[in-house]
């Protein structure tokens, strides 16, 4: 301690106690003494409310792009498209085939069944393979080599399958034979 005291500074305690002067009794009709308030505190707390809010917009956005970008990822190429729908077909699974295909040509598909392989048609179905695909922004072609026994006799072709996109989603539209 410095003498003499500074302005905020309490005078030694002459009585040696080490507390220094007691402060002076409550003086009548002076305003009740009022403790500092918390300044400090409520600033941190608007920091630490803008740095967690900034953390928890921040993990949002980075969920949602994750999340878009996964469905980007997984979204079926027009390949997978035709895998599917042969499957379908060969399996004899109507609905599923039918979903595979466009508006334009899921009316005409629900009146008749030859898109469904039946028995002997699903034994005859060899092999396929996808060859090539080609896809733009709305319509895509894939080719596919199908070979397929006929009377004992195997029959190879090329298939152009031609898609295009309904709500974001391939559909088939037309199939025609290049032999």
């Amino acid at each position: 301690m410095t003498y003499p005291p500074e302005a905020n500074q309490q005078p030694p305690d002459p009585s040696g106690s080490g507390y220094g002067q007691q402060p002076y009794p409550q003086q009548p009709g002076s305003p009740p003494h009022q403790p500092p308030t918390g300044g400090d505190q409520d600033t941190n707390a608007i920091k630490w409310f803008l740095v967690i809010g900034g953390a928890l917009v921040t993990a949002l956005i980075l969920c949602a792009s994750l999340y878009f970008g996964i469905q980007k990822l997984t979204a079926d190429s027009p390949t997978d498209v035709v895998n599917e729908f042969i499957e379908a077909a060969r399996d004899g699974e109507r609905t599923k085939a039918l979903d595979l295909i466009c508006a334009s040509e899921r009316a005409k598909a629900t009146e008749r069944d030859d898109f469904i392989l039946n028995d002997h048609d699903r034994q005859s179905l060899i092999e396929w393979k996808v060859t090539s695909e080609t896809a733009g922004e709305q319509t895509a072609e894939v080719r596919t080599f199908v070979s397929v026994r006929d009377d004992g006799n195997v029959e190879s072709a090329t298939v152009i399958i031609t898609l295009v996109k309904e709500d974001d989603e391939w559909k088939i539209c037309n199939l025609r034979t290049d032999r």
